[in-house]
């Protein structure tokens, strides 16, 4: 009754300590909540709603040893104490993200919880009794797993929900060797088992992309096939028969081809469908290649064409300036030895020749430089002339867009 009383008085700081950085509080608050709750038992059902979530976050610490050990064994302590009615809706929202979904670590903590919470609720179940009173929880729990969790499962959920289930399946294997009825449970095997499936899938994610493999999903993987044989000794009713073990099948044997053809008969029909669209849009593909290969082989033959003509004709006309050009060499070296012959016929020696020759050079060359000079200025006089047109006209437009304002 002390505890109770005094209880209420500190859970709140409960609450931050155990989510604290620091880890000698998280310890020492780990601690304290499983002492709060060994004593005050169902007490603890009215701060349900709050000491939920802030143990959400702390099963998710792996770091702190303390921790680790002690919150699952408080969510036990709970699922023993506290009526699956009040705190199974609680988990089961979370589970689903409807209530504290603001904190990422509401969804996954409270699935990894969810198995504590569980065996704790059947653990005090004696021989002879049944799990009817828990049945609304699990079956939620099942439908929870489907409707939020397995389509969109990934290496971290896995790791959660083989937690839950390895927690369920082996609290009740350990009821039925107990005496304990469980044929409750057995309906949903099948789809526990598909879940497993599942997580094993997501766990080969690292073989798919050929990268080596952590230490931790190796050992996650031997887990999901201990879990996997769990499950056939909690599908065989201990009343029945024992069927010899050459001849009998393994509850994995026995379901898998079923759960193939529910599962995946779909979705292989949908692959099959996928195919031979793919198949079809290939071929419109290639055809579409094949008649833009065959409209770009035109092209480029008409280009090369047209490249090859244009060739041909600067060729032709580079021979005409050639021949032009030579045949203007020729005329001006037979009128230079003209003049030479009329120069040396005047008397006139070589030197002088040279020099006349010489003279009247330098005289074209200034004619020439002359005439470039004057295409220069003729061409700075007509951008000139351009540019006071464009400017006269720009002008123009000015005036006439200004009167058309004011006349507007």
């Amino acid at each position: 009754m002390l505890v109770k009383s005094y209880v209420r008085r500190y859970l709140k700081a409960l609450y931050r300590e155990i989510g604290d950085w620091i880890e000698e509080n998280q310890a020492r608050a780990a601690k304290l909540l499983k002492y709060s709750i060994c004593y005050v038992e169902e007490f603890m059902t009215q701060y349900c709603d709050h000491l939920l979530v802030a143990m959400y976050k702390a099963i998710l610490n792996q770091d702190n040893k303390v921790v680790k050990s002690h919150i699952p064994y408080c969510f036990r302590l709970v699922g023993r104490y506290v009526s699956p009615k009040s705190y199974g809706p609680l988990v089961i929202d979370a589970i689903e993200n409807k209530i504290a979904s603001f904190y990422a670590y509401t969804a996954p903590g409270s699935l990894r919880a969810f198995g504590h919470l569980f065996s704790g609720s059947i653990e005090l179940l004696q021989p002879g009794q049944d799990l009817d009173f828990i049945h609304p929880l699990f079956k939620s729990f099942i439908d929870a797993v489907d409707s939020s969790v397995i389509e969109s499962i990934d290496i971290e959920t896995a790791h959660h929900l083989v937690e839950t289930l390895d927690t369920m399946i082996l609290a009740l294997v350990k009821k039925q060797s107990e005496g304990v009825n469980v044929e409750m449970c057995r309906s949903y095997l099948p789809r526990i088992l598909n879940y497993l499936i599942r997580c094993l899938s997501a766990y080969s994610t690292y073989k798919l992309q050929k990268k080596v493999e952590p230490e931790d999903i190796k050992e996650q993987r031997e887990r999901c096939h201990g879990v996997i044989e769990e499950l056939t000794n909690l599908a065989v009713d201990p009343k029945s028969e024992p069927k010899n073990e050459e001849g009998g099948k393994s509850f994995f044997d026995s379901q898998i081809v079923g759960l193939i053809d529910e599962t995946y008969v779909d979705l292989v029909e949908k692959y099959k469908k996928w195919a031979a669209e793919e198949q079809q849009r290939n071929v419109e593909r290639e055809e579409e290649k094949q008649k833009w290969l065959e409209i770009e082989t035109a092209r480029q033959g008409k280009a090369a064409e047209a490249r090859r003509t244009k060739n041909r004709e600067e060729i032709t006309k580079e021979k005409e300036n050639n021949e032009k050009q030579e045949a203007k060499l020729v005329a001006e070296a037979k009128q230079i030895e003209a003049v030479h012959a009329e120069l040396r016929a005047q008397g006139e020696s070589e030197e002088s020749i040279q020099a006349i020759m010489d003279a009247k050079a330098a005289d074209e060359k200034l004619q020439e430089q002359e005439a470039a000079k004057k295409r220069i200025m003729a061409l700075e006089e007509a951008f000139k002339k351009d540019a006071q047109d464009d400017a006269d006209a720009a002008k123009a437009e000015q005036e006439a867009q200004a009167n058309a304002e004011k006349v507007a």
